[in-house]
C-alpha cells in the first residue's frame, strides 16, 4: 500500500522548492479568496469561485508549513501566545512559516491568497483531504491481498478514529486495516539521530582525517628538509 501523487510528484516552482530544498514530502497548492466576514472562524465558499474565504480553525499532527505563491495570508494561533502573523508576496515580506504539531490556528486574507501547504508526514485526515481534492490516490502494490475499497469508504475510514476501528462504519476489512496501520506506522516513525545526521558525521570524520593527514605530512616534510 502507498499514497502517491496523481501527477507523479510536486508540481511547479514553489512545490518543487519545498520538496527539493527543504525536504517537505506531502503538499498541494490551495487558493482562498479575500475574507468577507472576519468575525467567523468557519470557512465560507464564495459563489463566484467556489474557493473558501479563509482557513477555519484546525491543527495538524505533525510539522507543516505555508508558502505564499501570491497574495497574503494572516495566520492566527489559538493556543499559547495566541499571536497573529502575516505571510505575503510583497518584496521583503515573510512568505513562509512553520506550524508546530497540534497547534490550532486559522487564517484570513485581505487580497486572497494562493499558497502551498506542505507536511513532513501524512496523517489520515490530510490523506483524505488530498485524495478528495485530486492530489493523491491510494495505490495497491503487487501481491497485496486486500480488496481495493470504494472512494467513499476509504474517505470515511480516513476521517474516523482508525487507531480504534471497532466502532468505525462501514467496518474496515482486517487485511486492509493491517496494511493501512503498517503504512502509517512507517510514515510516522521518527528516524534515529544517526540516520538523520549520518552524512554530517561522515563529512566531519573525513575533514578531521584530512586535517590530521596534512598536519603529519607537513611535520614529516619538515623533518626531511632538515636532514
Amino acid at each position: 500500500m502507498d499514497f502517491v501523487y496523481n501527477n507523479g510528484g510536486p508540481q511547479g516552482q514553489f512545490e518543487e522548492e519545498l520538496a527539493k530544498h527543504q525536504r517537505w514530502r506531502w503538499m498541494r497548492t490551495n487558493t482562498i479568496d479575500a475574507t468577507q466576514h472576519r468575525g467567523s472562524l468557519h470557512s465560507m465558499a464564495q459563489p463566484s469561485s467556489g474557493n473558501p474565504d479563509r482557513l477555519g480553525k484546525h491543527s495538524h499532527h505533525g510539522n507543516s508549513t505555508h508558502l505564499v505563491v501570491k497574495g497574503d495570508l494572516r495566520v492566527k494561533k489559538h493556543h499559547g501566545d495566541r499571536s497573529t502573523y502575516e505571510l505575503s508576496d510583497w518584496p521583503g515580506a515573510q512568505r513562509q512559516d512553520l506550524v508546530k504539531p497540534n497547534l490550532p490556528y486559522s487564517a484570513t486574507s485581505t487580497r486572497g491568497c494562493t499558497f502551498v501547504e506542505a507536511h513532513e508526514s501524512l496523517s489520515p485526515q490530510s490523506a483524505e483531504r488530498f485524495i478528495t481534492r485530486g492530489t493523491l490516490r491510494l495505490e495497491k502494490k503487487p501481491g497485496a491481498r486486500w480488496a481495493y475499497p470504494s472512494d467513499d469508504d476509504l474517505k470515511r475510514w480516513l476521517t474516523q478514529p482508525i487507531l480504534d476501528a471497532s466502532h468505525v462504519y462501514p467496518p474496515i476489512p482486517e487485511d486492509f486495516f493491517t496494511a493501512l496501520s503498517e503504512w502509517l506506522e512507517q510514515e510516522w516513525q521518527k528516524p534515529s539521530w544517526w540516520k538523520r545526521n549520518l552524512w554530517t558525521v561522515i563529512w566531519l570524520v573525513v575533514v578531521v582525517a584530512l586535517a590530521f593527514y596534512f598536519y603529519y605530512l607537513g611535520k614529516f616534510i619538515a623533518v626531511l628538509s632538515r636532514m
